[in-house]
């Protein structure tokens, strides 16, 4: 139970009028015209004064303890050659400098045993862009730069990472030849890395989830590589509440998965409904910025940097990385995904290259035509859900934000359908980066969507001209992607790109960023198609449905993109809690 809110005096996006919306017992009792009805007395009264009420926003694809600890990491970002690099890590390492002080927040200063280094965990790094370099980043220029001291740097898509040979010999392999580790071998490191106390992750987790809040972010979809069950069971016990979480589960925790009885879209008890069970995820290809995503293709000049970290050949045989690397073979893929789906888990497949999409897509198809229910499933919760909204068939999508209907008055319910406050796709395709002319309408087919991440192309449009000359046109193609009847689902892929959804609808509307021409401009989202695509696949505010919302200062519908971007939130209502207010609310 929660105590009653009534807003007057909002407005919907795209809408003219003044509305009062009541909030009770975590649900939206009633949307009426401001001044129908009287506030009933048991209620708080706040006063909008013309702001924006929308849906609450998810995030529908992060690693959040990583993004957590980021904090914590030293950022890179800025250095654009391998030698910036190195001066980089020099300041951090050496005594004396005033970069060395935030350090103290990477590891403590040894009592006198243990590493030569100067502190007790590695220095770890994030946010490195090797993709445009003319040279590459050897175990020689860190060693000399760092010496003793242990150093873990992270590209910016986390699909490789750089140590140089004390940190190498910390983790078992003084041998590698060159310290470049891609994929498996970067995310077991990332693994060990992020495996920190429960109470220092849980601490960070907290400020993490009100700063989400203050975005006006209700939920997220974490895909987390740890026991995402455990973490987020005790954190919500522990009191965090302002985030609802999805968490999603990775192969070496099926079994786990199994024993516990979870199954996609269970809500876990005595967690007040803020924990639920998300899809169950497999890796089969890189990244771009990695240079190993598997296209069809050969990536246009590649050189070098694949090579150099000795990947070898995809699991299929085909050569190392100048077409990228798959790293689980077709028949693997559908075994693993027949065996989730078994548990009642439904598949979210990160695949980044057409030819991995293409073979994602296969195996979904396969796994259709041995459950055919499934997608007459899936294509029923969006068709229930478009009607719901108010939308007519056709239009972009389950869940299009659409006004409400204000002579419901009070109490009149949505559909049962979607009165849980999402739709949960049958199958999703992380990332869908690079796509086949004809791959394109099978997402709406099989019933699959596209969980995309609008920022990625603004941070890789460069490196896409560069490797995917000549393709790009079918390139982070969300328009046309939501043209062919697919579901798009925003995301950050934090901490990749910032766990901020206006940064990701800025970018998904405008394909711009610092000035820049638009990139594709054939790709740009409408910003009706963008936010609801950012609202977990609701939308829209109905009677009903769960008390998810946020208060903005603007309409996103009209407002310039880089407005957008820095949206100014005002309050965030999550199940009619407010998990943010604002100061202009306080009277």
């Amino acid at each position: 139970m929660t105590d009653d809110v009534f807003l007057t005096g909002g407005r919907m996006p795209g809408h003219d009028g003044s509305l009062d919306v009541l909030l009770a017992d975590g649900r939206i009792r009633a949307i009426v015209p401001t001044g129908i009805v009287a506030a009933p007395n048991s209620s708080r009264v706040i006063e909008l004064e013309g702001r924006y009420l929308i849906p609450g926003l998810w995030d529908n694809h992060v690693h959040f303890t990583q993004w957590s600890l980021l904090g914590r990491r030293f950022d890179f970002g800025a250095a654009h050659s391998p030698e910036a690099v190195a001066v980089r890590v020099a300041e951090v390492v050496h005594p004396g400098d005033p970069a060395t002080e935030r350090a103290e927040l990477v590891g403590a200063r040894l009592p006198g045993a243990g590493f030569a280094g100067r502190f007790a965990r590695p220095v770890i790094g994030y946010g490195v862009r090797d993709a445009l370099w003319a040279g590459e980043l050897t175990r020689g220029q860190l060693d000399a730069a760092a010496g003793a001291q242990p150093v873990v740097l992270f590209s910016n898509d986390l699909h490789s990472c750089w140590l140089n040979t004390a940190a190498l010999r910390q983790y078992g392999l003084a041998e590698h030849p060159s310290g470049h580790l891609v994929e498996d071998d970067c995310f077991r490191i990332a693994r060990e890395l992020d495996d920190v106390s429960d109470d220092e992750a849980d601490e960070l987790a907290a400020l993490a989830g009100r700063r989400a809040a203050a975005l006006g972010v209700v939920g997220v979809v974490d895909f987390e590589m740890r026991d995402n069950y455990a973490d987020w069971s005790r954190r919500i016990a522990a009191g965090q509440q302002n985030l609802r979480v999805a968490f999603g589960i990775y192969s070496q925790h099926l079994a786990l998965a199994a024993e516990r009885g979870l199954r996609t879209g269970d809500v876990i008890p005595k967690t007040g409904g803020l924990l639920s069970v998300g899809p169950f995820k497999v890796i089969t290809d890189g990244s771009l910025g990695t240079r190993t995503a598997y296209c069809f293709e050969p990536y246009a000049g590649f050189a070098g940097a694949g090579a150099a970290a000795g990947a070898g050949f995809g699991v299929d045989g085909s050569p190392g990385h100048s077409h990228g690397m798959l790293t689980v073979a077709p028949d693997a893929l559908l075994a693993l995904l027949r065996r989730a789906t078994a548990q009642g888990l439904r598949p979210a497949v990160h695949a980044i290259g057409d030819h991995a999409n293409r073979l994602a897509l296969d195996a979904f198809e396969a796994l259709a035509a041995g459950d055919a229910s499934a997608v007459t499933d899936a294509a029923a919760a969006a068709a229930a859900a478009a009607a719901a909204a108010g939308v007519a068939a056709g239009a972009p999508g389950p869940g299009v934000l659409a006004t409400p209907d204000l002579t419901r008055g009070w109490g009149a319910a949505v559909p049962a359908s979607i009165a849980g406050g999402a739709v949960l796709p049958w199958g999703r395709i992380e990332h869908a980066q690079l796509l086949a002319d004809t791959d394109f309408e099978r997402f709406a087919a099989l019933g699959v969507a596209a969980s995309v991440q609008p920022e990625h192309a603004m941070d890789d449009r460069d490196i896409a001209d560069r490797y995917w000359a000549g393709r790009t046109d079918r390139a982070f193609a969300f328009e046309r992607l939501r043209a062919s009847g697919a579901a798009l689902l925003l995301g950050s892929d934090a901490p990749v790109a910032p766990l901020d959804p206006w940064i990701s609808l800025s970018a998904a509307v405008s394909r711009s960023r610092d000035g820049r021409p638009a990139w594709h401009a054939e790709q740009r989202l409408s910003a009706l198609a963008a936010l609801a695509a950012a609202t977990n696949g609701v939308g829209t505010i109905g009677v009903g449905l769960p008390a998810d919302l946020a208060i903005v200062e603007l309409d996103p519908l009209t407002a310039d993109p880089e407005r957008l971007r820095t949206m100014p939130v005002a309050a965030t209502f999550l199940a009619g809690r407010t998990t943010h207010l604002g100061a202009w609310a306080a009277s």
